[in-house]
């Protein structure tokens, strides 16, 4: 009997649909990882941002060596930028966070739809006040989603008395 020396062509295809359905499944699962981890980064940029000036109005009431009285947060529905002004002693300076993957997507507040609030911060206190449209109510929890593009909701909560902003799971079915 003859010693074969080459693989014969059915053999090669067989080893080729195994090469290719491992990495197919590898894929799939590198994919969903991705999309967990571009989530995970978007939440936590967003939930910097807040610590960043929550913090800042902790330890100080001074930005570039002037002394404010405030930080103003604005969010709104639908947005991909968070206004934000610090109320300084002669003039208000504003600015903008932008992000490239988050879209505002739900602000509510005792299961009522809100368009837009300020997230108003007080230097060296540990609470902040929620402000809207219908001043006559008051705001204890804020609740708001944000959607990185092209994946599932990322949902946040902020209470009055100490105003840190916290990643929850989402309460609710938004788009």
């Amino acid at each position: 009997m003859k010693k074969r020396k080459w693989f014969t062509l059915i053999e090669m295809l067989i080893v080729i649909l195994i090469i290719g359905i491992m990495l197919g499944i590898g894929f799939l699962l590198n994919w969903n990882s991705v999309d967990q981890l571009r989530t995970k980064s978007s939440v936590e940029e967003l939930s910097s941002f807040f610590d960043t000036k929550f913090l800042q109005i902790q330890a100080s009431n001074y930005e570039n060596w002037v002394a404010y009285s405030g930080i103003d947060i604005t969010l709104s529905w639908w947005a991909i930028s968070i206004d934000y002004v610090y109320h300084l002693s002669w003039w208000d300076v504003s600015g903008k966070f932008y992000w490239e993957t988050f879209t505002i997507m739900e602000i509510t507040w005792d299961n009522q739809h809100l368009d837009k609030v300020t997230i108003q911060y007080v230097p060296f206190n540990p609470g902040c006040k929620f402000i809207w449209w219908n001043e006559g109510s008051e705001i204890n929890k804020l609740y708001f989603s944000a959607k990185p593009r092209g994946l599932k909701n990322a949902c946040f909560e902020m209470d009055k008395n100490y105003c840190k902003l916290r990643a929850v799971r989402c309460p609710w079915d938004t788009y």
